[in-house]
């Protein structure tokens, strides 16, 4: 198949003049119409068809189609289309991939350059090509559209009609991959930053409830990982800090466990003490031939120690 067919030839008559001149006006509204189209649009598969039916409509071709690269299959796979050529063709649309340097648009893919193919005759053993022209397709041209160095994807169109044009008009269709892939690149921008606005906001909002919940006292919330990006820190540092607080509560608890169990030590001790006491003032008093029980002995030193000033 071959990669570009012969520019038709300028001729210097006056009425090739006057022809040039309106295939040159022609290219340039061309040009504008679809520049109108794809601005229009915000999302990738809005962009490319409004471009394919933009592209069809303003250099007279019949069919349109966009096969974008898939990275994982690295082959081309259908994407979009604009005017119908039968159910057979579908059915290659759907089934079939053309991994780079075959058929045309892996072709095209490989070439990163337009393809005209002037008489779709002299493909042979193309599924695609054979229903196309059972279609009624006669001609085609295919170009690719590059974003960031690498081809996205190739748009190729077909011509029920014999085409012969200029190497201008070549250059204008030309113009219509680069001014698609420089669109496509600044879609792809957009919805990437869009992406990592919303994959911030949630972060963000995690990272508060977390800290709400820790503000309402409850620290048992876990800051979930949020990556290795600035957010991440961010998020990794919170959840370090809780884990200290939390082991620093938990410390705390069990001092105050401690201390009470001590405390309770205490008090029966100093209990103890002052039951004994009272029993031996008791016994110095004469009493002793009246005992009396251990509870009722620590009962009477408690009241003692109160006496006395010793809370028990």
């Amino acid at each position: 198949m071959p990669i570009s067919a012969p520019a038709r030839p300028r001729s210097t008559s006056a009425a090739s003049s006057a022809q040039d001149l309106a295939e040159a006006r022609s290219n340039t509204r061309a040009v504008l119409h679809v520049i109108q189209a794809i601005g229009e649009y915000s999302t990738a598969a809005t962009l490319i068809d409004a471009a394919l039916h933009a592209i069809r409509s303003a250099f007279d071709l019949d069919y349109g189609a966009c096969w974008m690269i898939d990275k994982q299959l690295q082959a081309t796979s259908f994407a979009a289309e604009a005017g119908n050529l039968g159910a057979v063709y579908d059915e290659i649309n759907r089934t079939d991939h053309y991994e780079k340097g075959r058929g045309i648009t892996g072709r095209t893919w490989a070439a990163e350059e337009l393809i005209f193919v002037p008489d779709l005759s002299e493909i042979k053993n193309s599924g695609l090509v054979n229903a196309a022209r059972a279609a009624g397709a006669v001609s085609a041209v295919s170009f690719p559209f590059i974003s960031g160095g690498e081809v996205i994807g190739v748009l190729f169109f077909f011509s029920f009609q014999p085409m012969c044009p200029s190497e201008e008009r070549l250059d204008a269709l030309r113009n219509m991959g680069i001014l698609v892939g420089q669109a496509f690149g600044t879609i792809l921008t957009l919805e990437r930053e869009h992406r990592e606005q919303e994959k911030l906001r949630s972060a963000v909002e995690q990272i508060l409830s977390v800290v709400q919940t820790s503000q309402m006292g409850d620290l048992r919330s876990e800051v979930p990982d949020l990556g290795g990006e600035a957010i991440g820190q961010i998020a990794l540092g919170l959840g370090g800090l809780l884990r200290k607080l939390r082991e620093s509560v938990r410390g705390i608890l069990e001092n105050a466990a401690a201390v009470t169990g001590s405390a309770q030590h205490l008090r029966h001790r100093i209990a103890d003490g002052c039951a004994l006491r009272y029993h031996v003032q008791r016994s110095q008093r004469g009493h002793s031939r009246q005992p009396g029980s251990v509870g009722e002995y620590r009962r009477r030193g408690q009241r003692l120690g109160r006496d006395s000033g010793v809370d028990p």
